[in-house]
């Protein structure tokens, strides 16, 4: 039944690197992360995460595993410790020493430098004989950060048909612009500049536009209508 096996392909899962190592050393199981499975927090935030550490989950009745104290405990984010580059940060035991077999372990995160959206939280513990036992992971997922567009705002002055036109009134409130295309007649092709010249073919009513881009893709479109003598 999946309920009686589900917890057991889930230990499977977590030994899969190294089956004959991994299941001598204590299992971290439990983890919460600011109160819950997968744990919600604003940036700049301290969240708090706990486990259990246990170095006695074993069947048995078919001989006996040695089990010994957990001596340390850490997590690391978005990496695991096996990976180029991995942090540790160290974990303490709830009861302020690590003294027995199984053991609650925790430690505060500082949201402040953490990524918008999910960031993997991944926890193991080490008993007495150095022994790393599997490790369990959560997420700690924070408010995405959604890109601003940028501001097309522009100005002109015109000598006759011909006009200069200058952007350099626009913005983008969480970056940068990259792109500044104007458009001035139907029947004449785009330029690309943030200060451009034009000479218009003829008098009378036109519509120019001039479309910004931000360094995130992001574009704003902002058309006037110029009249001319």
């Amino acid at each position: 039944m999946r309920p009686d096996n589900l917890p057991s392909l889930k230990y499977a899962a977590k030994i899969i690197r190294a089956p004959y190592k991994l299941p001598a050393g204590p299992e971290v199981h439990s983890l919460t992360i600011n109160g819950g499975t997968d744990g919600y927090a604003s940036t700049g935030d301290i969240v708090p995460i706990r486990a259990r550490a246990d170095d006695t989950r074993f069947e048995n009745k078919n001989g006996n595993e040695p089990s010994q104290t957990i001596v340390e405990a850490e997590y690391y984010i978005n990496s695991y410790p096996w990976e180029s580059g991995a942090v540790a940060h160290t974990m303490t035991a709830e009861d302020g020493a690590f003294s027995t077999k199984r053991e609650f372990i925790t430690a505060s995160i500082d949201t402040a430098e953490l990524n918008p959206g999910r960031n993997m939280i991944w926890v193991r513990a080490k008993d007495a004989n150095g022994n790393w036992g599997p490790g369990t992971a959560g997420f700690l997922i924070l408010p995405l950060v959604l890109n601003q567009p940028p501001d097309a705002k522009w100005w002109y002055r015109c000598d006759g048909l011909t006009c200069d036109f200058f952007a350099n009134q626009s913005n983008d409130p969480d970056g940068e612009i990259v792109s500044y295309y104007w458009k001035f007649e139907n029947n004449t092709p785009g330029v690309f500049g943030r200060n451009v010249t034009h000479t218009f073919s003829t008098s009378g009513i036109h519509r120019p536009f001039l479309t910004v881009k931000d360094d995130d893709g992001a574009k704003t479109k902002k058309r006037r209508r110029l009249v001319l003598p």
